[in-house]
C-alpha cells in the first residue's frame, strides 16, 4: 500500500551521476526527455551560479536510461513543460481526451503522501530541493506509516540542481533512508500508476 517513485526532467549529463545512486539503491525513476534537444550542449545562469545544462547524447539513452523510464511530452507520460504554465483542468482535458498520455506530473508540490484524484493532473510530494527539514518530516511520515490506505511519495526535480548547491551527498542519503524497506513498492512512474490507477 505504499509506493516510492521519482521524476527528473530534461535529460542531462547529471543524469549519469544521479542514476548511478538509484541504481545503487535499487531505485527506480522516470526521466522526462526533452528528445530534440539531445546532444546539445548548454548552461543556466542563476544570480549565484551558473550550472551545465548539457543534454546526453541520443545514442547513449538507452543504455544510461536501461534501468528505469524514459518519457517525454508525448507518448504515454509527461511533465508539464515550462513550469506548468498550461496545466490546468481544460489542458488535462485535452490530454486526457486527445492523446495516449496516461499522466502528466505538475510542479505543485501537495507535501502529502495521499495519491492525487487525477493523474491528468498529477501533483507530486515534494521536490528534491524543498527545504531539508520538510523532507526529513515527510520521509519519516512515508516509512512509518503502517495504515491500510494507499500512500505515494513522489520526488521530482532536474539533476543538474545537486551541483548548484553541491547536494549530491544529501540527495544520496534520501536514497539511502528511502530504500530497502520490505512494504514499499519502488517503480517508475508508469509501474506505479498502473498498480494505483489501473493505468
Amino acid at each position: 500500500m505504499k509506493y516510492l517513485t521519482f521524476s527528473f526532467d530534461d535529460g542531462v549529463e547529471q543524469d549519469k551521476r544521479l542514476i548511478g545512486i538509484f541504481d545503487k539503491y535499487s531505485l527506480k525513476a522516470t526521466f522526462n526527455l526533452n528528445s530534440e534537444l539531445l546532444g546539445k550542449s548548454g548552461q543556466l545562469v542563476y544570480p549565484n551560479c551558473t550550472v551545465a545544462h548539457n543534454k546526453v547524447n541520443p545514442e547513449e539513452v538507452k543504455s544510461l536510461y536501461k534501468n528505469h523510464e524514459v518519457a517525454a511530452h508525448t507518448l504515454t507520460g509527461m511533465a508539464y513543460p515550462c513550469g506548468g504554465v498550461n496545466n490546468n483542468e481544460h489542458t488535462a482535458s485535452l490530454i486526457k481526451h486527445n492523446t495516449g498520455i496516461k499522466y502528466a506530473r505538475t510542479i505543485s508540490d501537495t507535501f502529502s503522501l495521499d495519491v492525487p484524484q487525477n493523474p491528468y493532473r498529477f501533483d507530486p510530494t515534494l521536490r528534491h530541493r524543498c527545504d531539508r527539514d520538510k523532507m526529513a518530516e515527510m520521509i519519516e511520515k512515508f516509512v512509518s506509516f503502517k495504515g491500510d490506505e494507499t500512500k505515494l511519495f513522489y520526488i521530482w526535480g532536474h539533476s543538474y540542481e545537486c551541483d548548484m548547491d553541491d547536494s549530491w551527498e544529501y540527495f544520496e542519503s534520501v536514497c539511502c533512508a528511502l530504500s530497502g524497506l520490505s512494504d514499499v513498492f519502488y517503480g517508475t512512474n508508469t509501474e506505479v500508476f498502473k498498480e494505483i490507477y489501473g493505468i
